[in-house]
């Protein structure tokens, strides 16, 4: 239902010479575009996950959330995207089997619903402490954050039970055609409904009671309890242009599912090319999000240069240490006139003695850029 409408007519034995024309083009564009989104996407999220996880400061409570949309994210990328590619080198003939298909369609709902309810989740933290300001450090820990990322996954992988049910390798990777109008319309509530609709509708709603709430107590709105937790107007703006993101990349895919599946009628030769489009936007989505918390938030910014900057200057420190030692080493064997395997033992023992110093050295002799 939702694998794109040209898949459905590129099946029949009869094929225009548009959509020829098309697949020729499709099978060298679109994986070259694909491969962009899965490079960019794994090296930012991965980037995202790294600096959080390497930078205690960062592990706040929505810095957390914003973890779990990058893993969420990156398992999108690693497993979907191959796929979707793939799709398009065989020009559309690739067949995946019935349990990959399940599989492929299962995960695609399931991480695009957990980023969208990470969402939600930062935007429900910070509503509650509009309420109770003051109790904010109670409630805005990293604990409570990581325990909201698990209960999303939890229901995710149980709300979208439906898609592993009814998804099946028919000719594509597509619902059966003998499909029930409940089974169907039970389909649509869970893509349209509970993955993209509630969340989204849920974002717009507390987004505006927090802005409206900053415009009324500007004064109030900054409460130490809620900032020293990494709850401040920056973090909303992250909030708001990811949402935007997501919406504009999945809205014009699910409105074009759901006109399908009601059977909306279109020009035939610009269906297909809308249809790539949309499915092609809403795929490079996993990959925006990186790129949106480098420019929207300054202090994400700063601790992925750090992060960078300091990973280098340890290697850098590190080689040179072990080419002082090996020198030192080198040397000592000579004036004794002894061989180097005499000294491999003790050479490894200051080695590893000498690496537990490289941080306080790193310190004294920062590195310069």
């Amino acid at each position: 239902m939702n694998q794109s409408i040209d898949e459905t007519e590129l099946g029949n034995s009869s094929i225009p010479e548009y959509i020829l024309n098309m697949r020729n083009t499709t099978a060298v564009l679109f994986p070259v575009l694909y491969t962009f989104v899965l490079l960019i996407g794994v090296t930012g999220n991965v980037l995202v996950i790294y600096v959080i996880i390497s930078n205690k400061h960062m592990r706040t409570c929505p810095n957390m959330l914003f973890l779990n949309l990058a893993v969420s994210d990156l398992l999108f990328l690693v497993f979907c995207v191959p796929l979707q590619a793939a799709f398009f080198v065989t020009k559309y003939q690739l067949k995946i089997g019935t349990h990959a298909c399940k599989m492929l369609k299962y995960t695609t709902f399931v991480s695009t619903a957990v980023g969208a309810y990470s969402l939600a989740a930062i935007c429900a933290f910070r509503c509650r402490a509009i309420v109770s300001p003051i109790q904010a450090s109670r409630f805005l820990t990293t604990r409570h954050s990581m325990m909201t990322s698990l209960i999303i996954w939890l229901v995710m992988l149980a709300v979208n039970t439906p898609l592993a049910i009814y998804y099946r390798e028919n000719g594509q990777c597509t619902t059966a055609d003998d499909i029930s109008d409940q089974s169907l319309a039970l389909l649509l509530t869970v893509m349209l409904g509970a993955d993209f609709l509630l969340p989204v509708l849920f974002v717009i709603g507390a987004t505006a009671v927090i802005v409206r709430h900053f415009q009324a107590h500007s004064i109030l709105s900054e409460h130490p309890s809620v900032t020293a937790n990494g709850y401040n107007r920056k973090v909303i703006v992250v909030v708001i242009a990811v949402a935007a993101i997501f919406v504009v990349c999945w809205g014009p895919f699910n409105f074009l599912v759901l006109f399908a599946t009601l059977g909306g009628k279109a020009d035939r030769k610009v269906m297909p090319f809308v249809s790539l489009v949309t499915t092609f936007l809403a795929y490079s989505n996993s990959c925006l999000n990186p790129i949106i918390y480098n420019f929207a938030s300054n202090e994400f910014r700063k601790s992925f240069r750090k992060t960078v900057k300091g990973a280098w200057c340890l290697r850098g420190l590190s080689n040179r240490k072990d080419g002082r030692m090996s020198r030192v080493t080198d040397r000592t064997g000579r004036d004794n006139g002894t061989t180097m395997q005499d000294f491999s033992s003790s050479r490894m023992s200051r080695r590893a003695s000498e690496r537990t110093t490289l941080s306080a050295e790193f310190a004294e002799k920062p590195c310069v850029p």
